[in-house]
């Protein structure tokens, strides 16, 4: 069993890698692709991620029981396909400049995300426990982080030459290599049915949605604005944006491990609470006349630990203490919760960057971050 457990979670990661080279694009330059589709409008240009976020919480407890009945390996490869076809509209847009191809592009991917992430918290959850999730994430971190230096610097450089469309095209194409070990899991099948009302008032519902919809508020958007802020700091460069990530994220990934062997021994919730206010500075610090290169490095040593520790957690509420029947229900409200989090946040962060500039931007998303991190109890 638990060579079968560290063979899944192996794979697992492994597919997680793939699918981040074509998302992390998306997540990373998709915001300068719709300011230039939207006349240069920054809440316009919000508009497409904010949709994309609430379809992802409204349809999730569908999707997730469709890939609970045909099984996790099976939901994952149809995710995937769903990817690779999401890319056929924007190679079209290239030739024919429409509005309908892009929002079929969205339309898909949002698709290819509601299989897709249910599959892979699933599989996370059934193949880790709580004694080990500290360093065997911290493994999962490590070769994201891994993808996510290569990532933004092929992305960037890709863009600047050959425009958004085939970028996306190319890390789609790359992506569908994960149709490999996607073959090679066991296809877990589970069972959501969300007729539980005694969920509003169960202590570890309380504590998931606390994590995701007040401790984490912010983190997507704030990213997001830093990415458009940075586009114009380097003169519409998103090849110099790219260089930038990568060099900072690889500095970032020589505390992972050690951050995961903190999380085995000390209170995560406290390291949670710490980290949100930390992150929150240094969204705060944004808004000052410091190096790009020292921000985005705080920022990312910050958010790593952050995300890692706050992953952990979500993994302890929804699988530790909790019947296997009600596991499946955890998944699905985690992910309402983040999503609806997310939704949010960019609703605020995309109106304060409308009335407002950058600078002043940063500086109150910091203070509402760190404001409500302090509501997330021990």
């Amino acid at each position: 069993m638990i060579c079968m457990k560290n063979k899944d979670f192996a794979l697992t990661t492994l597919v997680e890698n793939f699918q981040a080279l074509y998302s992390l694009s998306v997540h990373t330059f998709g915001i300068i692709f719709f300011y230039q589709l939207f006349g240069n409008n920054a809440f316009l240009a919000f508009l497409p991620i904010i949709l994309r976020y609430f379809f992802l919480a409204v349809l999730i407890p569908y999707s997730s029981w469709i890939a609970g009945k045909i099984g996790t390996s099976k939901s994952l490869l149809l995710a995937v396909f769903l990817y690779i076809f999401s890319s056929l509209p924007l190679l079209l847009f290239q030739y024919v400049p429409n509005n309908f191809l892009v929002l079929s592009w969205l339309l898909l991917f949002i698709l290819g995300d509601l299989f897709y992430n249910p599959a892979r918290i699933y599989l996370y959850g059934q193949n880790s426990t709580h004694n080990n999730r500290g360093t065997t994430f911290a493994f999962k971190h490590i070769t994201l982080t891994i993808t996510k230096i290569l990532t933004p610097l092929v992305s960037g450089y890709i863009i600047e030459t050959f425009g958004f469309s085939r970028m996306i095209v190319l890390s789609a194409l790359v992506a569908s290599l994960s149709i490999v070990p996607i073959m090679m899991l066991h296809n877990l099948k589970f069972n959501v049915m969300l007729q539980n009302h005694s969920w509003f008032t169960n202590p570890s519902v309380k504590k998931l949605t606390l994590v995701n919809s007040i401790g984490r508020f912010g983190d997507h958007a704030g990213q997001t604005i830093w990415v458009l802020y940075l586009y114009f700091l380097f003169g519409q460069s998103t090849s110099n944006v790219g260089t930038l990530f990568t060099f900072t994220t690889a500095i970032s990934i020589a505390f992972l491990y050690v951050f995961g062997l903190f999380l085995n021994k000390h209170n995560r919730i406290k390291s949670f609470k710490g980290t949100s206010l930390l992150y929150a500075l240094t969204n705060i610090l944004r808004a000052l006349p410091i190096s790009p290169i020292i921000l985005d490095t705080c920022n990312k040593v910050v958010n790593q630990f952050r995300g890692e520790v706050a992953e952990v957690i979500n993994y302890d509420f929804m699988n530790d203490n909790v019947k296997n029947k009600d596991k499946d229900e955890m998944m699905v409200i985690r992910e309402i919760g983040l999503n609806l989090n997310i939704v949010i946040s960019y609703l605020v962060g995309g109106l304060l960057l409308y009335f407002l500039d950058f600078q002043l931007t940063f500086i109150s998303l910091g203070v509402i971050m760190a404001a409500l991190s302090l509501l997330v109890k021990d």
